[in-house]
């Protein structure tokens, strides 16, 4: 019972106290955890007494940014599609893209409420203040980020208006003023308004919404990540042994024991407390052989069209699950079994872990 309490007891931040002596107690995923688990969930647990550990004692884990007015933040790059010399332009005249591109701007579309709803117009911008933005899952195609696969840029200045005298930017920033988004509650008491923060974004991305994709990736260019995802900072020797670790199987079934469901065609949801809660192999307990070779592994795969957990394993979903051989991908393979390794899981126990899922 003690083990329980510890599990869904939530402590100040840098606590470093007697257990229960502060904090509160925020509840256990008893409908999930400790309830639906299957028994070969409990079995990894046991097996990875030393090894397998929740992401709160790996690392931190925070949401991806909340602009608070995302029609003014997020915008669409049209400078190669548009017509430049017909498109009208809010804050200048251009003739074509090069004469754009050889001023180091960008045209871009921003939406507004206007009086017949939604509408938007077009704006120079420049590129130093623009950032590619994941704004959701549903945009990424592969474990690692393409900046090809995203859809908007976020407007990311953090000068004050002193300092943007004669620029792009600051001719934007005034089309915000003009629709009031500086009076927003969550944007009035920034200053200046338009600035949201400037920070390093993580390689490690854990989507709030799944589905049956395998869906966990890898932002190595740093793009803007947007509160669709968290960010999960490895406190690790490396950060990039995370990623191979965090795609195994093993995170995948405590994903689908914590995760919350009942959302209607299979869906899941983890919040930040719930990603906290899952369960991954700590990469330091990994020989760096065999995490160079896992490292490789996503190098080599990480631009592959993200598969189905069905497509992963080779399995017909239309057909009872258990009378199926998995068969990983060599993919999946590369990363499971250096972990399954480890964890000394016999044949039967790695289809098990599979079949889980």
């Amino acid at each position: 019972q003690g083990n329980l309490l510890e599990d869904g007891w939530q402590y100040p931040e840098n606590y470093e106290g007697d257990s229960f002596e502060k904090g509160r107690y925020k509840g256990n995923k008893w409908g999930g955890k400790f309830l639906k688990a299957p028994d070969i969930f409990f079995k990894v647990l046991e097996k990875g007494d030393e090894e397998i550990k929740q992401i709160k004692n790996l690392g931190d884990v925070r949401r991806g940014i909340t602009t608070g007015a995302n029609r003014f933040f997020y915008v669409t790059d049209i400078t190669d599609e548009a017509d430049i010399a017909s498109t009208e332009i809010e804050n200048g005249e251009f003739e074509s893209q090069e004469e754009i591109e050889d001023s180091d701007l960008k045209l871009v579309e921003a939406e507004y409420r206007g009086e017949d709803g939604i509408e938007s117009k077009n704006f120079v911008i420049e590129e130093e203040y623009l950032k590619a933005l994941i704004k959701t899952p549903r945009e990424l195609n592969s474990v690692k980020v393409k900046e090809e696969d995203l859809n908007y840029h976020a407007f990311m200045c953090h000068e004050e208006r002193e300092d943007l005298d004669r620029t792009k930017a600051l001719d934007y920033i005034e089309h915000g003023e003009e629709q009031e988004y500086h009076q927003r509650t969550t944007l009035q008491s920034k200053e200046p308004w338009w600035d949201l923060g400037n920070k390093t974004w993580r390689k490690n991305l854990w989507p709030m919404m799944h589905n049956d994709r395998l869906m966990a990736f890898y932002n190595l260019e740093r793009f803007v990540v947007d509160k669709n995802l968290f960010e999960i900072e490895y406190e690790g020797e490396r950060e990039d042994d995370f990623a191979p670790c965090v795609l195994s199987y093993i995170t995948i079934l405590s994903r689908e024991i914590i995760g919350r469901s009942n959302l209607g065609q299979g869906a899941l949801k983890t919040e930040g407390m719930d990603i906290d809660k899952m369960y991954v192999f700590d990469p330091s307990q990994l020989e760096e052989e065999t995490l160079e070779s896992m490292r490789e592994t996503i190098e080599e795969y990480g631009r592959m069209e993200l598969p189905s957990i069905f497509e992963n394993l080779n399995i017909n979903r239309d057909k009872p699950i258990r009378e199926q051989d998995p068969e990983p991908s060599d993919f999946q393979r590369k990363l499971d079994e250096p972990i399954f390794d480890a964890l000394g899981l016999s044949e039967g126990e790695r289809k098990e872990v599979y079949w889980s899922v």
